[in-house]
């Protein structure tokens, strides 16, 4: 670590080349500075692309407080300083510390719920459409039974996101660049739809399909019918109501291979084992599990109940239907536990490179 102290007299010295020497040191004390110099001291470093952060009680402290990216000030200031800054601390400059870690755990969790809702309630959705537009098959999941994954069953799971308590030392890490990183960013989509959505998507199709065939309709009645796949030797009642469980099928696939989504989702580079969700109370999220089983009851709900299946057109599945996708979901975690522990061994390796 390396660091300077500078006085007002060396600041009026100084020119472009010597603060970009000063703006390379990890701690710079500016000592006995005028309201001019503290200005130029901000404006100086925000030149150089850094976010500048200011904090001052008195009235010279004012246009620097002004000028900087966010001006903080405490309860007890003096009226000018109270209106320059743009955070008011209500007990000291002590909490900025707190503020900073708990920024960037809120900034880390949105990124973690993004991450989540992706696969299952957008790409896995999208395929389906996709493959009933262009291949003419049936559409493998119904629009109702999108919209409950969205508003209820992938939603209440990614709740449980926001809860989560930081990953290794949030204030070690170095900070993100404003101007660059993004919240949803390329390599979180890489992510979410390729490394996540494929593989769910996949096992979602597999599933579904597999199921429909099991009850007598081949998949090659199907392929390219646009017209709901429905052929001379087969009653149009009972293709319908084998498509609706092939949709229940698909629908139930989704929402419990996001159960291992979310226990995988809650950390980007450590182990599931090195942040546990429950057996350690500074990293546990107990809230995880109550919302799995919420969500399986709410599939439960509209797909088992008689006058429910009616509206929705859900049908009840097969008991062997809840535990293959419980299998693949192991799998999708497994791989990622492989990526993660790639990234921690080999930073510099493409897959770190590519770590959302």
């Amino acid at each position: 670590m390396r660091a300077l102290v500078l006085s007002g007299s060396d600041i009026m010295r100084m020119n472009d080349s010597h603060w970009e020497t000063v703006s390379r040191f990890d701690e710079i004390v500016f000592a006995r500075t005028t309201p001019e110099q503290k200005l130029a001291i901000v404006k100086c470093f925000q030149a150089r692309d850094c976010v500048v952060g200011m904090t001052g009680d008195g009235v010279n402290d004012a246009p620097a407080l002004k000028q900087a990216d966010i001006g903080i000030s405490i309860m007890g200031a003096s009226e000018v300083a109270l209106e320059s800054a743009a955070l008011v601390l209500m007990d000291g400059f002590g909490s900025m510390v707190d503020a900073m870690l708990y920024g960037r755990l809120v900034f880390n969790n949105l990124k973690s719920t993004i991450a989540y809702l992706l696969p299952a309630g957008c790409f896995a959705e999208l395929w389906a459409v996709l493959c009933a537009f262009f291949f003419g098959l049936p559409q493998i999941i119904s629009n109702i039974q999108m919209i409950i994954i969205c508003t209820l069953n992938d939603a209440i799971c990614s709740l449980t996101l926001c809860l989560e308590k930081p990953e290794g030392e949030l204030l070690k890490s170095k900070p993100r660049n404003v101007k660059k990183d993004r919240l949803a960013d390329w390599k979180l989509l890489v992510h979410a739809y390729i490394f996540i959505g494929v593989p769910l998507t996949i096992c979602c199709f597999s599933m579904a399909f597999w199921d429909v065939e099991r009850r007598g309709v081949p998949f090659s009645d199907m392929f390219l019918k646009y017209s709901g796949g429905v052929v001379a030797t087969t009653r149009p009642e009972f293709y319908a109501d084998v498509i609706n469980r092939g949709q229940s099928v698909y629908y139930f696939t989704a929402i419990l291979m996001q159960w291992w989504n979310l226990l995988s989702i809650r950390t980007r580079r450590l182990s599931i084992f090195q942040k546990p969700p429950i057996f350690n109370r500074e990293t546990q999220n107990l809230w995880m599990f109550p919302a799995m089983l919420v969500s399986l009851l709410i599939g439960i709900f509209i797909s088992y109940i008689p006058a429910i299946q009616h509206v929705f057109l859900t049908r009840e599945i097969r008991v062997e239907y809840f535990f293959i996708p419980m299998g693949f979901g192991i799998v999708m975690l497994s791989l990622d536990e492989l990526r993660k522990l790639c990234v921690r061994t080999y930073p510099r390796s493409f897959l770190a490179k590519m770590a959302w």
